[in-house]
This record gives C-alpha cells, structure tokens and sequence, in this order.
C-alpha cells in the first residue's frame, strides 16, 4: 500500500468555500420527496418474488416519458440521460421479460440509447464489480445504475470485513462518478429484516431503504419506506394486476394523474386504434364509454397521445 500523505489529503477533503451542491441533483422521487440524488445509493428491499421487479420495471419506465408512475419518478440530469441495468440472477426468460416489463409501462418498443441492461448472472463478484467500474469511467452520460441484486456483488453477505468494503466501494464509486446507484437486496424469511452484514451496511449508509411486501389476501404488493435520511415517510404504494395491467389500488376513489400515466403507459403499449383505445379503457377501469372518450380527449388535449395514420400512439418526448 503505498503511503497517504495525510495533510494533502485533508486539503482535498476540506469544505469548500462559497461552494453549493446543484439544486438538479435529486434524481429519484415519491411523491416528489427526495428518495434518491446523486452520490448515493438507495436499496429495494423484499422476500423473494413479492415484486420487487415489478416496482423496479416501472420506476426505470419513467425515464423514458415526463410524468411519474405510482407517484414514483426517474429524473436524469441534463446532458446525463442514460440509466444501465444489472441483472446478477435472472436466467434468460426472466431477465427478457423484465426488458419486455419496462417497455411495456413505458409504453415504448425499444430503448434508444436511454437505458443499457446486462445479465452478469453467471459472473463472479469481482468480475460485476469491474463491469461496473468500466461503466463508471467510460460513460459519463451514465448517471444511474440499478443493480439487481447486490447479494451478488460479495461471496459471503455474512463477513464483516468482505461486505464493509463492498459498502466502502458503493460510496466510493458514487461519490467519485456523481451517480446514483439503486440496489435489490434480499429480506430473511425469519425475521424480515435485510440479509446479513450486508443489509445491515445498506440499511446503515443507504440513502433510502424501501421494503417490498406481498398480500396474499387482497393479491397486491405493498411498497413502503423503512428509513428515509433526506425525507418524511411516503404513503404506501399498492399495486395490483388487473386484466394483465399492473395498477396502483392506492386510494381510488378517484382516478389520480398517477393512475391515469399508468392505465396510458399499459392499454397504449402499442399503436391503437380509437376504438380499440376506448374499448381497452373501458375494460381496464370498468367505467363507461363516456368517461373512455373523455379520457382520451384530455390526453389529446395535453398531447400526451397523438394520432397517426392509423391509429393512436404515446407521444415521445425525447
């Protein structure tokens, strides 16, 4: 190791005068709180197959479209526009069908040069770690990264010494690249609390931990906030599949604009025509023609659709 000269490195890291972070630095949101900016990294917490996926296929979605989804947004900063996707777990059909999962909530049928996703499933720890590092440094339009899942980034979750520097590495690399990092990491089925060392370090040092649960019961999943160090709670989001199409059911008495971008984001995944449109919607919100036709105005009228030769489309914005 070679050695640090201690007073140099106490010049760099010294408070800088007259010096503020930029405002456009909150990159990840709920109800417009700050859940997510640069240089930290925020963790996705659950049991195995309670939608973790899901909640992270429509959070990525957002950086595709202006509005949120379920109240939950991805704003990249200006000049940095592009989000890459780690998948440690999945085998083929799963990592596919959540590729499939985002440009369907988007409502897009391809991912420009907006999102990069990977499958590392058959990689070693270290081996992710560089991919991510490479990443890092030779992608400076890069500003966010999902990696799903962090149990993967380290042999034993369980070391101290191991998970510690992997915790080490996460703020290291954040800081140094100015990134946001979004993890999934794992609960135990025993006491419900995040894996090991290494769920300890994350929900230590995380910005936000956010917890993913399943209601057997009511069939939905549940996402609420466990700790928030630069927010107030959220309200829980629930989620259900109804007719193939994932919904928010938090609170609809009325339709929100949150459920409104997600009823657009899923019965317009591609090109309709006007009576298909309106066909979808009323069989999605079992509401009447009416309400389908006004729905679709309104829509018109914000130019969030527009119209082609033969039909209806979700209008880009990019």
């Amino acid at each position: 190791m070679q050695e640090i000269n201690i007073p140099e490195l106490l010049k760099i890291r010294a408070i800088r005068e007259n010096y503020f972070p930029p405002k456009d630095n909150i990159v990840f949101t709920i109800e417009e709180k700050n859940i997510g900016s640069l240089q930290n990294y925020v963790t996705f917490a659950g049991l195995p197959k309670t939608g973790k996926s899901t909640f992270i296929a429509a959070l990525i979605s957002t950086i595709f479209f202006p509005g949120d989804l379920w109240s939950m947004k991805l704003k990249l900063p200006e000049g940095r526009k592009k989000a890459v996707y780690f998948d440690t777990e999945s085998a083929d059909v799963e990592f596919y069908n959540q590729a499939e999962k985002i440009k369907k909530f988007a409502g897009i049928s391809g991912f420009s040069d907006r999102l990069q996703m990977y499958q590392v499933r058959e990689d070693s720890p270290s081996t992710i770690r560089k991919m991510i590092h490479h990443i890092c440094e030779t992608e400076p339009d890069v500003s966010v990264i999902v990696i799903d899942g962090l149990l993967d980034l380290c042999i034993n979750y369980n070391d101290e010494r191991e998970t510690r520097l992997l915790t080490n590495w996460l703020k290291m690399i954040t800081k140094k690249y100015n990134i946001l990092i979004i993890s999934v990491i794992h609960l135990g089925k025993k006491d419900g609390e995040t894996l090991g060392h290494l769920g300890s370090n994350s929900d230590r040092w995380a910005q936000s931990t956010l917890t993913i649960t399943k209601d057997k019961v009511n069939k939905t999943f549940v996402l609420e906030s466990k700790f928030l160090r630069s927010a107030e709670d959220i309200n829980p989001i629930i989620v259900q599949n109804i007719g193939g199409y994932w919904q928010s059911v938090s609170g609809l008495s009325d339709i929100s604009e949150q459920t409104e971008t997600a009823l657009l984001n899923t019965i317009l995944d591609k090109e309709k025509t006007y009576k298909q449109l309106v066909e979808a919607i009323m069989k999605q919100n079992n509401r009447g023609m009416n309400y389908a036709k006004n729905l679709i105005k309104k829509w018109i009228e914000q130019e969030r659709i527009e119209k082609t030769k033969t039909g209806y489309i979700i209008k880009n914005f990019f």
